[in-house]
């Protein structure tokens, strides 16, 4: 993703929290390998489609650099700290938590 380079994923463990299917790359059912196949497929025949999924996973990827991760993390400790704020509105508060 930070290269540019198209995703083609499966959609195990946590990849679909970073990777929305049709949007940053082309998933498919884990262990599935005709879906695998026709996925593969697809981004073969669709070059074009596939750069701009890759422009798409390259924005997106910026959303898990450290710095952002950081920045997150503070703002929810600051938030925590204030009084009375509950864990709802901590995370109403910070953005990308709200987007989850």
């Amino acid at each position: 993703m930070v290269n540019c380079l198209p995703i083609v994923c499966s959609d195990a463990c946590g990849i679909p929290e970073v990777i929305t299917d049709g949007v940053h790359g082309l998933m498919f059912p884990a262990r599935d390998t005709e879906a695998l196949w026709a996925r593969l497929s697809d981004a073969l025949a669709h070059p074009a489609k596939m750069r701009t999924l890759a422009a798409q996973a390259r924005k997106r990827i910026e959303d898990f650099s450290a710095e952002r991760m950081v920045e997150n993390y503070l703002t929810i400790f600051r938030e925590l700290a204030r009084p009375g704020k509950s864990t709802a509105q901590v995370t109403e508060a910070v953005p990308d938590l709200a987007a989850r």
